[in-house]
């Protein structure tokens, strides 16, 4: 019997269609009994009218900055992270044709091939450069994960490289899921809580580049 999960702060059934599921490879939430009540959840959704579209965030290149940190050679990581998604893909697909659930892969490679994600990637740098709050946040961020990780006994550089890398990680998924919002209005569905950094730019605060707003964070949690 597979696992249930279930969805918090889901919108209003009937003003957003579209849902993407962004998957962290490597992460066991993804795998096995859980990814498979994820498909049976999204299928609920599908057939009750809720969803019209589903999609697969896979989000493993992003997977390279923190490689970097975790014993991988720099040069490699790129490589390694890309065939970890390929075989994440080869490996679940299975299981949402069984379920019976249309979706659709993305790669997270094809999001840093346009010049929009390069541009809004920039405008944010900028933006943690000049703002303090900002700044704050996404070192919020950085923190909890590298902190998590040299607890688990993964980090493999000085505190300092490894904060470096995870900036560079969160910065770009932001400008990832930006660029994501500004094409189409969607769910997007992660068993994760959101990071304060795109919390802060959610709340208008702060002048950030405009597109997150069109993502709905709605997080998975196991009943």
């Amino acid at each position: 019997m597979y696992k249930r999960v279930r969805g918090r702060n889901m919108p209003e059934k009937g003003t957003v269609k579209v849902c993407v599921l962004a998957v962290s490879v490597g992460a066991s939430y993804f795998e096995g009994k859980k990814i498979e009540a994820i498909a049976h959840w999204m299928k609920k959704r599908l057939d009750d009218g809720t969803f019209e579209e589903c999609y697969i965030n896979v989000c493993d290149t992003a997977c390279r900055h923190n490689f970097a940190y975790m014993g991988v050679n720099d040069n490699a990581s790129p490589l390694i992270a890309k065939i970890k998604g390929n075989r994440w893909i080869k490996r679940n697909k299975k299981i949402f044709d069984k379920v019976g659930v249309p979706v659709k892969f993305m790669r997270w490679n094809q999001w840093l091939e346009g010049d929009e994600t390069k541009y809004i990637n920039a405008q944010l740098r900028q933006l943690y450069q000049i703002n303090h709050d900002f700044k704050k946040a996404v070192s919020e961020d950085v923190k909890d994960y590298v902190e998590r990780q040299i607890s688990k006994g993964k980090v493999f550089a000085t505190r300092k490289e490894a904060y470096k890398k995870a900036t560079d990680c969160i910065l770009e998924k932001i400008a990832v899921n930006t660029c994501m919002g500004r094409r189409f209005e969607h769910i997007k569905l992660y068993p994760g809580k959101q990071n304060q950094s795109s919390k802060l730019i959610l709340s208008g605060e702060i002048n950030a580049p405009i597109g997150l707003h069109r993502q709905h964070y709605v997080k998975l949690t196991e009943r």
